[in-house]
């Protein structure tokens, strides 16, 4: 990572180049899981212990990145997660010796993944484009429901994009997602967001090498489950559905 530019510029450029690599334009980004999809990398939605966002570990061995995501009820706040700890796999953060990335707020590392995390998001570009609205709320509103981000990712980037001043970016980042999507209509798709982020949940990249060492007979159902962050009687019923099929066709 170039050392002239500051750690903001370096998180605008590599999420200028991740968004150009895998060609996603300045489109809002709907599922986070197609993030995912884009890193070598598993990620793990889990519950984790109060104050910790996220873990990040590469296995000195493979060098294989896992990343643990904790569970959440506020949604947007978890998807900031990921793409923040994807911009620390982006730029190198994570040490070659197995080390784990533990989070240090005031480190340069820090701010360039925050930024990155927000550019990838909501990407400036984006907002040069808006439907005209009436009010700097419902604005505001907008670009938290369609980029599904918090109001503050969202006051700082409409900020960057010359759309509000320095002091009203400072005001509407007091505003609650909640509170947005109560006022303007919005809350019934919030809710059942906030039902998915608060549910253990793997990338299906994940989900699928566990289930293929499975039946290779590489791992056994307890791996599978755990991968899956399921019960193993869930993972009896899932390979049984799965084989069902098979043993028909074969007897037939």
């Amino acid at each position: 990572m170039p050392k002239s530019k500051s750690p903001s510029q370096q998180g605008i450029d590599l999420a200028t180049r991740f968004r150009e690599k895998h060609l996603l334009g300045t489109e809002p980004i709907d599922d986070i899981n197609g993030l995912m999809k884009l890193v070598e990398a598993d990620f793990i939605v889990l519950e984790l212990p109060s104050g910790l966002d996220a873990l990040t570990l590469r296995d000195p061995a493979s060098g294989a990145l896992t990343v643990g995501i904790g569970t959440s009820s506020n949604p947007y706040r978890q998807r900031f997660t990921v793409a923040h700890e994807i911009g620390h796999i982006m730029a190198g953060d994570i040490t070659e010796d197995g080390a784990s990335l533990l989070c240090d707020t005031t480190h340069p590392s820090e701010t360039r993944a925050n930024t990155f995390a927000r550019c990838v998001l909501c990407p400036v570009e984006a907002l040069h484009d808006l439907p005209p609205t009436s009010t700097q709320e419902e604005l505001l509103s907008y670009v938290v429901q369609c980029f599904q981000v918090s109001p503050t990712v969202a006051a700082i980037q409409l900020c960057d994009a010359g759309l509000i001043s320095e002091e009203t970016k400072e005001e509407l980042r007091s505003y609650s997602t909640k509170r947005l999507a109560s006022q303007f209509g919005w809350k019934a798709n919030y809710d059942h967001a906030a039902r998915i982020s608060e549910l253990p949940r793997s990338s299906e990249r994940l989900v699928a090498d566990a289930y293929k060492a499975y039946n290779q007979g590489l791992i056994a159902l307890p791996s599978v489950a755990f991968a899956e962050q399921v019960s193993i009687e869930e993972v009896i019923d899932s390979t049984d559905s799965a084989q069902r099929p098979l043993q028909q066709r074969t007897l037939r």
